[in-house]
């Protein structure tokens, strides 16, 4: 067998240099020994890239570009399909977890100085990658056509009207019709498809450049050449290393919180006649949304936002200092770059909250300070070297600035982290920022089955007089643990893959009520506080003086007192109706994530699986890495 492949290999050897590329490219490439941990996430960039195409590929098999059925097909993937619900959801905290690593991957590249003389084409072949992935995931977005889905793309293609003179007939082109329609899902999915193969070819691009000019290393010189070490085994292992405590981490939200990057209103069907009351884009795009609405002119604003992702472009021109290593041995460099750390978490925040003069402000002054800083590093960086010198710098540091061959000894100290976690609270303290009080009833809802089956009954027999869950039928319903008499018995003469819908008609409900009741079959993902939302529903019902029946908590909502809450004289009336409503809401908890218990259980797997498999790496990692005989400091 061992003859036959190497007969295989030679034979492509001649035709092709598979194994020169390998070695040269792969297991023998020279790498600088000191490379930390940080250097890692080109690689989890790497990972994450093949797990969104892979995913998506499948997710692909299954959606609907349509307008009338892109939200309903996502659900039945996320219902029907045999783990659909992971599919989905590796996706959409994948493409959350991929914007982490690459803005890690960036921060540590602007900390270290890694775009510096000769890697400009690298760093700049890297912006174009972010803008790509940046235009992905917005076309992405809008491919569940929930309300959130919707109007952001509503919003996002509205400002292309800012380009001079052909605004109007953008927008028109990147829409495909007027408003945001079945034309604009068509060509977004078609994009959002083809993008990541093309992101694949310039990730190739930029690899290659790496290649050319060599890794970086915390030193920020070109070590010598005992200093270097084949890229496998060494790096390979260090890398699967971070791979695996990256997983834990990532697999933590996948099974056990995948709705954290999720916007509650992308649970709720687009519906282009209600406007959300906050619409904004997703969290890795909140700083550059906070600067496009801290500027009041619609043109300025686009204009803005569009400078703060290209400034960093211009970084190996900006940064006019010869020190190497970046923020590690550059204290003022250094203070810029927490600074700038912090201002990024102040426009996150403005850019998450709804507009009002003390957000305004903030935005404003946290633009300046966004732009000032990159405005302040040509005009610091020579001082500051010259300042470094005249101080009395080191021999060795005097001897690295004429022949850049001698690292230095070691940097000089900053308490930047400590800064930013500092910081960052002093000003959002400053900002009176703090959770707003919930209206929502503080009650613990029990979600076991037979709360859940309780609830069903309440359900299916007061609550289906005029609301529907359409995405569950009565077969479904033997997941809760209810045998095939209770279930007969709730769907009487109705088949059993019947869908759970409203015994009355909508029209005939938005003729009674104002509009159609809405679906409650993802009422817990809907609304923020899910199960809490429920119970404080359906139990804050009263009568007022006029005996109109009223919501204290809610006072928007026209609807029967369903439970008959309001008519309880005492509390000894009102237990039993709170246990029901605690049950109904047990019961649109499963409704909404009828896999949830599913995905626990596999999640204890996984995740327990990972624990042992990188545990075992680290022991191998530091087995191969103890064959080196030790390296003087950097």
């Amino acid at each position: 067998m061992s003859n036959q492949r190497n007969r295989i290999i030679a034979w492509v050897d001649q035709r092709f240099p598979l194994t020169r590329f390998i070695k040269q490219e792969l297991t023998e490439y020279p790498t600088p020994r000191n490379l930390s941990y940080w250097w890692g996430f080109g690689f989890l960039a790497g990972f994450m890239l093949v797990l969104q195409i892979v995913s998506g590929l499948f997710l692909a098999m299954h959606y609907k570009p349509d307008a009338a059925l892109a939200f309903d097909s996502v659900q039945h993937i996320m219902r029907d399909v045999n783990y659909g619900w992971l599919l989905r959801y590796l996706h959409s905290t994948g493409a959350s977890a991929f914007f982490v690593v690459i803005y890690l991957h960036m921060a540590r590249t602007l900390y270290y100085g890694s775009y510096r003389a000769p890697r400009e084409l690298m760093w700049w072949s890297g912006q174009v990658l972010l803008l790509m992935l940046m235009a992905t995931a917005f076309m992405g977005y809008l491919l569940p056509w929930g309300q959130m889905s919707y109007w952001g793309a509503q919003v996002i293609t509205n400002l292309f009207r800012a380009t001079p003179f052909i605004g109007d007939e953008v927008v028109i082109w990147l829409r495909g019709d007027y408003v945001v329609g079945d034309a604009t899902l068509n060509r977004f999915f078609a994009l959002h498809y083809l993008l990541p193969f093309l992101i694949c070819g310039l990730v190739m691009i930029h690899l290659v450049a790496l290649h050319f000019v060599k890794s970086s290393n915390p030193s920020g010189i070109n070590l010598r050449a005992r200093d270097n070490i084949p890229f496998h085994p060494y790096f390979t292992i260090k890398d699967f290393f971070g791979l695996g405590i990256f997983l834990i981490a990532f697999c933590g939200f996948v099974f056990f919180a995948p709705e954290f990057f999720i916007e509650t209103d992308n649970n709720i069907p687009a519906n282009p006649m209600q406007t959300p009351p906050h619409i904004q884009p997703e969290w890795y795009f909140l700083p550059f949304y906070a600067i496009l609405r801290a500027v009041p002119n619609t043109v300025g604003g686009v204009v803005a936002m569009v400078l703060s992702i290209l400034v960093f472009a211009a970084m190996p021109y900006l940064d006019r200092s010869r020190i190497p290593g970046g923020a590690r041995y550059r204290p003022v460099y250094r203070i810029l770059f927490f600074i700038f750390v912090i201002d990024i978490f102040v426009l996150s925040y403005v850019g998450s909250e709804p507009l009002s003069d003390n957000t305004t402000l903030a935005g404003q002054i946290a633009t300046v300070v966004y732009f000032g800083l990159f405005l302040l590093i040509p005009l610091v960086s020579k001082p500051e070297e010259r300042w470094l010198r005249k101080r009395g710098l080191p021999k060795p540091l005097e001897e690295l600035l004429a022949s850049e061959d001698q690292p230095l000894k070691k940097p000089l100290p900053f308490p930047g982290p400590l800064l930013v976690i500092g910081a960052v609270a002093i000003l959002l303290t400053a900002l009176d920022v703090h959770a707003a009080e919930t209206k929502l009833a503080e009650v613990k809802i029990d979600a076991s089955p037979a709360a859940a089956q309780r609830g069903a009954q309440v359900v299916t027999q007061v609550c289906m007089a005029c609301h529907s869950l359409k995405y569950l039928t009565f077969r479904d319903l033997q997941a809760l643990g209810m045998s095939q008499a209770e279930v007969d018995q709730l769907r009487g003469e109705q088949a059993i893959n019947t869908p759970l819908l409203s015994m009355t008609p909508p029209e005939a409900a938005k003729e009674s009520y104002g509009v159609v009741p809405p679906d409650l079959s993802l009422m817990a993902k809907a609304r923020d506080g899910g199960a809490r939302y429920v119970y404080t529903l359906l139990t804050s019902f009263h009568q007022d003086a006029k005996g109109d029946t009223q919501n204290r908590v809610f006072p928007g909502i026209r609807m029967p007192d369903p439970l008959g809450y309001s008519s309880a004289a005492d509390a000894a009336q009102r237990r039993p109706i709170e246990q029901q409503a605690r049950d109904v809401a047990a019961f649109l908890l499963w409704a909404a994530d009828p896999r949830a218990g599913e995905r626990h259980r596999a999640g204890y797997i996984v995740i327990g699986y990972l624990a042992i498999f990188t545990g075992l790496l680290y022991l191998l990692k530091r087995r191969v890495w103890a064959r080196l005989p030790p390296m003087e400091p950097v």
